[in-house]
């Protein structure tokens, strides 16, 4: 599930360039693919239970923050950053996000950090750290709004994680997956209707709605879809460290349909990557617990 999702994330350059290059801010964008996926995720609730869409006011503080960082910003991160830097180096410095996740569950979960763990991720981040090392820029200087976007994008997809697999047996798996799209849509249309209206949007050509409809669906409805199943048979940092595997997704996507170059340092990175991969994928499926059980640490 986890090397599907990563499959349909490593995808989204064409379009977000394609929507770009057509002069649609990222942000536009970013709103765009998310309420993309809220219309198609309340279609789907409508029909298999509506009471996901009514938010309980005791889950709602977390429902938000979760929109807020995991669809919200990290849509509009991701967009910032494919437009600035090459897809590649954005999926790179959004992978570091296994970090962030891995701390996380230690933190306020008492997750051990396990050897095998820490293995993979140090695998993944050298694989990170090689490609980066020989000009995956192509020479040019590096973006620094770029970077920084991509980076709080890993930050944000690792927050949207360790509460995905934190919160779904208080809040429910399906609840959880389409109340965040329908609060991140939220704060998203809040923070960019109010100020600059929706002219980019309406005078948008049709290729950029068909990219917008194309990463509303797939990298956004059908891949997040894919994580939260995921999250229900591996851990929160094995789905972070194996979502890794988006990085040669990119770089294959990239070349095919950008013709951008993977130069050797790259091509060594991504093995790296792909081997950590491998290696997280031979951690034990976490044990279940009973309802209303703590897990002891």
């Amino acid at each position: 599930m986890i090397l599907t999702a990563t499959a349909m994330w490593g995808s989204e350059g064409l379009p977000v360039r394609i929507a770009t290059r057509n002069g649609l801010p990222p942000e536009f964008l970013a709103l765009m693919r998310t309420g993309v996926a809220t219309l198609l995720l309340a279609g789907v609730a409508l029909f298999r239970d509506p009471s996901v869409l009514r938010p309980r006011r005791s889950d709602s503080g977390l429902l938000a923050f979760n929109g807020l960082l995991g669809v919200a910003i990290c849509a509009t991160g991701a967009s910032v950053a494919m437009a600035r830097i090459p897809i590649a180096l954005t999926f790179l410095l959004i992978n570091t996000a296994p970090l962030w996740v891995m701390a996380f569950s230690r933190v306020f979960r008492g997750e051990p950090v396990t050897r095998l763990r820490l293995v993979a991720a140090g695998l993944g981040l050298c694989g990170v750290w090689i490609a980066l090392g020989v000009g995956t820029a192509a020479g040019k200087a590096l973006d620094p709004l770029g970077a920084a976007a991509a980076l709080v994008t890993g930050f944000s997809y690792a927050v949207y994680v360790y509460n995905g697999s934190r919160a779904t047996g208080r809040i429910g798996r399906f609840r959880l997956y389409v109340q965040t799209f329908v609060w991140g849509f939220a704060a998203l249309a809040l923070a960019i209707i109010p100020s600059r209206g929706l002219g980019p949007i309406l005078s948008a050509p049709l290729a950029t709605w068909l990219s917008a409809a194309y990463l509303g669906i797939f990298p956004t409805v059908g891949a997040f879809g894919l994580l939260m199943l995921a999250l229900k048979r591996i851990s929160g940092t094995a789905a972070a460290i194996g979502s890794m595997a988006e990085i040669p997704f990119s770089m294959f996507w990239s070349w095919i349909f950008l013709g951008e170059r993977v130069g050797l340092s790259a091509a060594l990175g991504g093995i790296l990557i792909v081997a950590s991969v491998v290696l997280i994928s031979t951690e034990p499926a976490p044990e279940p617990f009973p309802a209303g059980t703590q897990r002891k640490t």
